[in-house]
C-alpha cells in the first residue's frame, strides 16, 4: 500500500500547463498520411475519407454487418457488371479488339510481400505487448488507484453502452476526430489559454484538497520515522 501512497501524493506543482492539453491534439507519434487527412491539408482526400467511413458507420449503426456487407458487395458487383457490358457493347459498336474491359486490373498480382507481411506483424507486436502488460496490471491490482480508476471507467461505459450502441460510439469518435484536431490547429491561442486557466484551477483545488485530507503523509511520517 506505501507504494500507492507515493503515487497519489505527487506535489501539483509539477503539473505542467502542457499535461492540461487534450491528448488527442498531439499527433506527432502518428503516420504523416494520417495527419494530413486528419487536418484537411487535402480537402478532396479527407472528405472522400471521412464521408465514406461516415455513411458506413451510419449504416452499421442502422443495420447488422454482414447485411451492409452483403450490400456493398451487391453494389460493386453491379458497378463491375454495367461497366462490363458497356465497354464490351462499345468494342462491338466499334469493331475494336481491346480484350477484356478489367483486363489491367486482373494482370496485376495480388500477392503480398513477404518484407511488409512481417513489419506489420512487428507493429501489430510492438502495439500488443504494452496494451496486454497494462491490462494484467489492472486487473492483477498492481497499483491500487490505477485499478480503482479502471473499475470506475468501465463502471461509466456500462451507462455509454446502456444508451448508444458500439457504432454510434465510433461514429462519434469518428466526427470529432476529423473536427477537434483542426479546431484546436485553428484556434490554438484561445484554447491554450482557457486550458491554462482550468489547469490553475485544478491545482487550486486539488491543494484545497489535500489540505483537508493529507493522502500520503502516512508514508512520508513512515519513512521519517525509519
Amino acid at each position: 500500500m506505501e507504494d500507492d501512497y507515493e503515487k497519489v501524493d505527487a506535489p501539483a506543482d509539477e503539473v505542467s500547463s502542457t499535461s492540461a492539453k487534450c491528448c488527442m491534439f498531439n499527433l506527432s507519434n502518428c503516420d504523416s498520411r494520417f495527419v494530413d487527412l486528419v487536418y484537411w491539408r487535402d480537402i478532396k482526400k479527407s472528405g472522400v475519407c471521412f464521408a465514406s467511413t461516415f455513411v458506413l458507420l451510419c449504416l452499421l449503426s442502422y443495420f447488422s454487418l454482414l447485411l451492409v456487407l452483403t450490400y456493398a458487395a451487391l453494389l460493386g458487383l453491379t458497378v463491375s457488371g454495367a461497366t462490363y457490358v458497356y465497354k464490351k457493347t462499345m468494342q462491338a459498336v466499334q469493331k475494336s479488339g481491346d480484350g477484356h474491359p478489367f483486363k489491367e486490373c486482373l494482370s496485376k498480382p495480388m500477392t503480398t510481400p513477404g518484407e511488409r507481411a512481417e513489419k506489420a506483424a512487428m507493429m501489430l507486436v510492438e502495439h500488443v505487448n504494452p496494451i496486454a502488460t497494462r491490462v494484467r496490471s489492472l486487473f492483477l491490482v498492481e497499483h491500487l488507484v490505477d485499478t480503482v480508476k479502471f473499475g470506475v471507467v468501465l463502471w461509466v461505459m456500462t451507462y455509454l453502452f446502456y444508451w448508444f450502441n458500439g457504432y454510434v460510439l465510433l461514429l462519434i469518435h469518428w466526427v470529432l476526430l476529423f473536427s477537434v484536431p483542426k479546431i484546436y490547429e485553428t484556434h490554438k491561442a484561445k484554447i491554450d489559454c482557457c486550458l491554462e486557466k482550468a489547469n490553475v484551477k485544478a491545482k487550486e483545488v486539488v491543494a484545497q484538497v489535500r489540505e483537508k485530507i493529507p493522502i500520503g503523509k502516512k508514508t512520508a511520517e513512515a519513512k521519517k520515522q525509519k
